[in-house]
């Protein structure tokens, strides 16, 4: 929740059987569709892994365009050049998080990441995500990633959900859960040091508007003695 750095992505990729880490962006965002409010996830488009097939259109290629989920499109008759008005689920702005509330819908996609109908849970909204979205990265304003994909060494050549593929893929995953502790500390040290370090610069600038203030009101009072002398 505290975000993934690139010290996180250091470490991810300096474990053994790790081969490829791949850092980017995701965010849950709602967004009026008709008489309903959907909930949409949104990613930045990967590079190297879990790359979407077009359908129909094209890929972003510019931070207010979007691909979006072929089915889902189908399902509430969105069509391309349509606008996706976002906004946040939660108490955070949007703009914390998207260069935009607006993206245009530029093409319709396929994930690897959805095998089913199923497109996963949310803190937002009913709890229930309705669709997925690509954006390029550039849409992120986020500070740090907020996903990472790992692809694991000789997991390809293993048949998927075989024992031989999970006996690869859990070795590896047991090496990222051993390291996690120690890496959320150092996060939460990195914030809780930029968070001090902002107290004391607010500190210190109301330091210096208080002296500020302080001499303004003495040179006021002095001048209205001065003034006081010269009507007598």
């Amino acid at each position: 929740t505290l975000g993934i750095t690139e010290n996180d992505i250091r470490e991810l990729g300096s474990l053994e059987g790790v081969e490829i880490v791949e850092p980017g962006y995701m965010a849950d965002v709602l967004s009026l569709m008709g008489d309903s409010e959907r909930i949409i996830h949104v990613e930045s488009l990967p590079e190297t892994m879990n790359q979407v097939d077009v359908v129909e259109g094209r890929l972003p290629e510019n931070l207010k365009e979007c691909v979006i989920d072929a089915d889902a499109a189908q399902s509430h008759a969105i069509e391309i050049g349509d606008i996706l008005t976002c906004k946040s689920g939660t108490a955070k702005d949007l703009e914390d998080t998207l260069a935009s509330n607006q993206f245009e819908v530029v093409g319709t996609c396929t994930s690897p990441v959805y095998i089913s109908f199923d497109r996963g849970s949310t803190n937002i909204g009913n709890g229930e995500i309705d669709m997925f979205a690509y954006v390029q990265e550039e849409s992120f304003t986020q500070e740090v990633y907020t996903q990472a994909w790992v692809r694991v060494l000789g997991a390809e050549d293993a048949v998927a959900f075989t024992e031989e593929y999970k006996n690869i893929v859990d070795a590896v995953k047991e090496r990222v859960e051993s390291i996690s502790d120690v890496q959320c500390d150092i996060r939460y040290a990195e914030i809780m040091d930029e968070a001090n370090g902002e107290i004391e610069e607010a500190e210190s600038e109301l330091d210096k508007a208080k002296e500020e203030a302080e001499s303004e009101l003495a040179e006021a009072e002095q001048k209205l003695l001065d003034g006081e002398k010269e009507l007598e």
